[in-house]
């Protein structure tokens, strides 16, 4: 390591998938009435810490409303825009957050975790986190 580099050694904190399930849940309570009405829910998981909650949640979704899961929005019709759900794990400094609802204001935003001190907020939130650590995620640990 170079002289002028400070090796700093960033506290870690391992999340289980029990904690996952249960702020998958926990969002999906706060989520049901943002959702409309009618028609099918599409849901969006952020490359690559969003993919498996909004498996998670699709899943759980789809025991009461037709659910699809898209791998992209490049070519989502703008007609879908409105039953849009984007899931992340993690809502760090808030900036993809605030890029994708730039993209698609009418999507509602979800977060398993979200940095109390984040400049952006997810719409919906599973639980925030009071602390700097880094969050080690089960799909993380290989």
């Amino acid at each position: 390591m170079p002289k002028n580099v400070k090796a700093t050694e960033q506290k870690k904190v391992e999340i289980e998938y029990k904690f996952i399930h249960n702020n998958t849940f926990h969002a999906l309570q706060k989520l049901y009435p943002l959702l409309p009405k009618h028609g099918t829910v599409v849901v969006y998981g952020i490359p690559r810490g969003g993919l498996i909650p909004a498996t998670i949640l699709s899943h759980a979704l789809e025991t009461v409303r037709p659910t699809r899961l898209v791998t992209s929005l490049n070519h989502l019709d703008p007609s879908d825009w409105h039953r849009l759900v984007i899931v992340d794990e993690l809502v760090d400094s808030g900036d993809t957050i605030k890029s994708l609802k730039a993209r698609f204001p009418e999507a509602i935003t979800v977060a398993l975790y979200q940095r109390h001190s984040a400049k952006y907020s997810a719409d919906v939130v599973g639980h925030t986190v009071e602390h700097d650590d880094w969050l080690v995620f089960p799909w993380e640990k290989l």
